[in-house]
């Protein structure tokens, strides 16, 4: 993924699932501050989600599933007040929806989808409606993930 996608700041959805796209996740995506949906799916990104994924704050929907991340989600995801739906099946990520979260307005609607794939998840989160475990029970807010 270049850094030159980090100058695209009017861009309201980036799909970029299922294109084989290797190495990491860059920082300049915090850049795209008018990102309401994020799907990198079904790629082999590696490394830990950035930090700066917590400054796209009209985000709502983020899939991260698929991939090779590894780590945490960044403390600072909880500043994302907008976000209803995380997908994190499938990828190497540890530890749960920050604590920090929860202390937002819209904690309460936030689905979780963390099936188990080829690399078992287990995401916490103390504050959401719903954490699916399984593909047949990923909720309608997905319904506006743009499938390739």
């Amino acid at each position: 993924i270049s850094t030159e996608t980090g100058r695209l700041r009017r861009m309201r959805e980036l799909n970029i699932g299922c294109n084989h796209l290797v190495g990491q996740l860059p920082g300049v995506i915090g850049n795209l501050t008018n990102l309401e949906i994020l799907n990198v799916r079904g790629n082999l990104l590696t490394g830990r989600i950035p930090e700066s994924l917590s400054q796209l704050e009209f985000l709502e929907q983020l899939d991260l599933s698929r991939n090779l991340f590894s780590g945490s989600l960044p403390d600072d995801i909880g500043h994302l007040t907008l976000l209803d739906t995380i997908v994190l099946s499938d990828t190497r990520l540890t530890g749960g929806i920050p604590e920090s979260y929860c202390a937002s307005d819209r904690s309460n609607s936030l689905a979780i989808v963390s099936c188990k794939g080829d690399y078992t998840i287990d995401m916490e989160c103390k504050c959401c409606s719903s954490i699916a475990v399984c593909a047949d029970a990923i909720p309608t807010a997905l319904d506006g993930f743009t499938q390739p």
